[in-house]
């Protein structure tokens, strides 16, 4: 018996599983990995709305993700939309 195997599968299955958590599906919620900024200091023209550029220029999650939030995929992110997926 190959001692060695065991050991390599789970390391492999490790891997493997870091990967997969680290893949976004297409309408799956985003993994917040930092603090967002309030909804109101991303808006930067307190408009209620969160443009592409005002989450370029303030959150870099918010804009890595702008896609994903934005689910009525209107162009822009309401409070509501940022709320889903930030808790």
């Amino acid at each position: 018996m190959n001692i060695r195997k065991p050991a390599y599968l789970a390391s492999l299955a490790s891997i493997l599983a870091a990967f997969a958590f680290n893949v976004q599906a297409e309408g799956e919620t985003p993994e917040k990995t930092t603090e967002v900024a309030a909804f109101e200091e991303i808006d930067a023209n307190a408009d209620g709305m969160i443009s592409a550029t005002e989450a370029q220029e303030k959150d870099a999650w918010v804009a890595d993700n702008f896609k994903t939030i934005d689910s009525n995929r209107d162009g822009y992110i309401s409070k509501d939309e940022l709320n889903r997926v930030t808790g």
